[in-house]
């Protein structure tokens, strides 16, 4: 079932009545979900929780997203952003599809929140689908370790910015980053990480553009995360030219271990 016309009740704050009804194409009601409870739900349509719960300061659980497995066009987009009252770990884990801007700061400021698990995503081909997913928020773990491939402008952009409560990231089995900022600023600032595994990383390719505008594909990736000690990167073997990893680790203070060893050319590249 997924859910597409919907009516957005509990915005602003005024939980618990956080609900969603759904309508038929005749405006008929058709049935009522507390948005906590999304029994049945394996769908979120376009535009349907776009900003629908932005700004709620009442202590809020989580919604229990765990049997989604489609995310539409802007469907959780800003979704809760700034929810400062928002609390729990986000299970996203059966997600396996994300269009358009879809996952757009659905949790952006929101400084409550645990662990992240979109272990499921194995593609990013859409514009924006996760950008600023947690930015400055309070996620503590992020888990993507079903994601192989990035191929889309703005993909994962400061998707994590400044969440300095973040200590651990899963992108073991990511090969391939392509597209215009695709990565760039996606964990920039956050303070809390210590070692980072992109070990099955093989290429960072121009991939997915934007207009004239090429490159920067992990565009100060990691900058300022200064308690950063290790990076393995070993079999990273393609990186294009047009400052694919420039200032990647800009800032990185404490960085002692860079592990590039199987990288083949870089072509006039910025670290």
């Amino acid at each position: 079932m997924a859910i597409f016309q919907t009516q957005i009740q509990g915005r602003g704050g005024s939980a618990p009545a956080l609900y969603i009804e759904k309508y038929n194409n005749n405006g008929t009601l058709e049935n009522r979900y507390v948005i906590n409870s999304l029994n049945g739900i394996t769908a979120i349509g376009d535009y349907v929780l776009y900003g629908a719960f932005r700004g709620i300061t009442t202590t809020t659980q989580i919604p229990d997203f765990s049997n989604i497995t489609t995310v539409g066009s802007y469907g959780l987009n800003n979704a809760f952003r700034g929810s400062t009252g928002l609390q729990g770990n986000v299970d996203l884990s059966s997600v396996t599809s994300v269009a358009t801007y879809g996952l757009s700061s659905t949790f952006s400021g929101c400084t409550n929140i645990g662990t992240v698990d979109l272990s499921s995503l194995a593609t990013i081909n859409t514009e924006s689908a996760i950008d600023n997913l947690c930015y400055q928020s309070g996620i503590t773990s992020l888990d993507l370790s079903g994601l192989t491939t990035i191929n889309a402008v703005y993909a994962c952009r400061a998707l994590c910015y400044q969440s300095t409560s973040l200590t651990s990231i899963d992108l073991s089995n990511l090969q391939s980053i392509g597209g215009y900022y695709a990565c760039a600023w996606a964990f920039s600032g956050c303070t809390g990480l210590t070692n980072v595994d992109l070990s099955g990383l093989t290429e960072i390719v121009m991939g997915a553009q934007s207009g004239t505008s090429r490159g920067s594909q992990c565009y100060y990736m990691f900058s300022g995360c200064t308690n950063l000690v290790s990076v393995d990167l070993r079999n990273l073997g393609r990186v294009d030219s047009n400052s694919s990893i420039a200032y990647m680790f800009s800032g990185c203070t404490s960085l002692q271990n860079v592990n590039l060893s199987k990288l083949i050319t870089t072509n006039t590249i910025a670290m």
